[in-house]
């Protein structure tokens, strides 16, 4: 099935990527935690944690709540609008 607004989902994809890797690099350094630390406690590989915190990668709903869990912070995103 091909989508009309492929380049629209393709924006709010970046944006959504880059929103929450910044989200989540400002908290972990506001702690004062290293990478290592934060993905030893959230069963995660530094190298992953990495990529999601460059914004290579957008972390599941679950990740992104255990990282957020463990930073101290909501896990609340927002609403992206695109027309």
């Amino acid at each position: 099935m091909k989508t009309k607004n492929r380049g629209v989902e393709t924006k709010a994809y970046k944006d959504m990527t880059a929103y929450i890797s910044k989200r989540l690099l400002t908290a972990r350094k506001e702690k004062g935690l290293s990478q290592s630390s934060l993905a030893k406690a959230a069963g995660l590989s530094v190298s992953f944690l990495c990529e999601i915190e460059h914004g290579k990668v957008l972390p599941s709903i679950i990740v992104y709540s255990v990282l957020c869990s463990h930073l101290d912070i909501s896990p609340d995103i927002p609403v992206l609008e695109y027309e």
